[in-house]
């Protein structure tokens, strides 16, 4: 359409430029002062050309103005694009877009206060429903990123039909569809570092695997096949357990080597013997002969 407008705003401008320098100048005046004369026949044929070209002038000249209004105006327009989710509601990705940006300065330092806010929050506040919608001029370029599908865990949204690169001149509405999403799996081997910078002490995969959300993980069967050598002085370290079910985002595991503690060598505490009561040694008494009682009537 618009190439149509801008062809025909072409061929009108020319018709008017050339019948604008194909009429003569206003001469009105000049030939008495030159003595010159005009026959009736040479003023009616002068009339009547000039009078065609003037006519043809004006109908072109307005001709181009309305052309030119309404390329203006075509060009101006803005055009929607509305969004719809799974239940066919209708959804507004700007808000969204707000939600995940403030979550993601958050996350990396940007702003010191954590986001609190929600889309259902923002879409409640928000009363005027074409301050949601997304409104494009004609040509304006269309980037996808921009416009999230609405989260469902374990699941990856794309909207249909896809966008355009390009908005063209009329209303896109985008239904989203999901589909179920594949995730991956990583274990990585963070070895002992090393004093050698020769050494090449940087964390290794040592397993990978993709699985689809809630795909069952057989946690034994994985250790039972891994390479991790036993080191001495150094207990083997999970970041994290192995999941049982593989979860809606993608999941890395380290281990890693910690040095044992080594309890510092302290002097034995002498115990002391348990209390006793001193022996008593009773000192052994000689035995001396009694001393004989005398007889009644003898003396010593």
């Amino acid at each position: 359409m618009s190439v149509i407008i801008s062809i025909v705003l072409i061929l009108v401008s020319l018709v008017l430029i050339v019948a604008v320098l194909m009429q003569e100048g206003n001469k009105q005046g000049l030939g008495a002062i030159s003595g010159a004369a005009d026959t009736f026949l040479g003023k009616n044929k002068s009339k009547s050309a000039e009078g065609k070209l003037l006519t043809i002038t004006k109908i072109t000249a307005a001709v181009f103005v309305v052309i030119a209004i309404l390329a203006t105006w075509l060009n101006a327009r803005t055009y929607q694009i509305l969004f719809y989710d799974e239940d066919g509601n209708e959804y507004f990705p700007t808000l969204e877009a707000q939600v995940q940006y403030a979550q993601f300065a958050y996350q990396y330092g940007l702003t010191q206060e954590e986001p609190t806010v929600t889309y259902e929050q923002l879409n409640e506040s928000i009363k005027d429903v074409d301050e949601k919608r997304v409104a494009l001029s004609y040509n304006a370029e269309i980037n996808e990123a921009s416009y999230p599908t609405p989260a469902k865990e374990g699941y990856v949204g794309h909207w249909e039909p896809a966008l355009p690169e390009k908005m063209g001149r009329k209303t896109i509405e985008a239904h989203v569809v999901y589909e179920i999403g594949k995730y991956n799996l990583t274990i990585n081997l963070q070895p002992i570092p090393s004093e050698d910078e020769s050494v090449d002490d940087s964390a290794k995969a040592i397993y990978e695997h993709e699985y689809t959300y809630q795909d069952a993980i057989d946690a034994e069967t994985i250790k039972a096949g891994l390479e991790i050598p036993e080191v001495e002085g150094y207990t083997v370290t999970w970041s994290a357990d192995i999941p049982e079910t593989m979860p809606g985002n993608n999941v890395t595991i380290t281990v890693s080597y910690t040095a044992n503690e080594v309890a510092e060598a302290t002097p034995a505490e002498a115990t002391p013997a348990e209390a006793t009561e001193p022996e008593v040694i009773t000192p052994a008494v000689e035995a001396t002969p009694a001393d004989a009682t005398p007889a009644e009537g003898e003396t010593k």
